[in-house]
């Protein structure tokens, strides 16, 4: 699957388009195709280490959970 992914923190040049392993579901989790994606004013302090006090990350990462598209089916 395409992706912007972090892998450091720092303004919008550490953002990269890029290959990523498609996640893991769980038992009760669901696999989402996104059709369209939302970004939220606290990504950029998120993405800037502003809130690494608050919401560490492990990178690489994947910013931002606001999505919208449909389930695909459980193979």
């Amino acid at each position: 699957m395409k992706a912007i992914r972090n892998h450091e923190y720092g303004d919008a040049s550490v953002l990269r388009y890029e290959e990523a392993p498609e996640p893991e579901i769980g038992l009760d989790g669901v696999l989402i195709r996104v059709r369209a994606a939302g970004v939220n004013p606290v990504h950029w302090k998120i993405r800037k280490g502003l809130m690494k006090a608050v919401r560490p990350l492990q990178f690489p990462v994947i910013i931002g959970a606001d999505v919208a598209g449909f389930e695909h089916a459980r193979i």
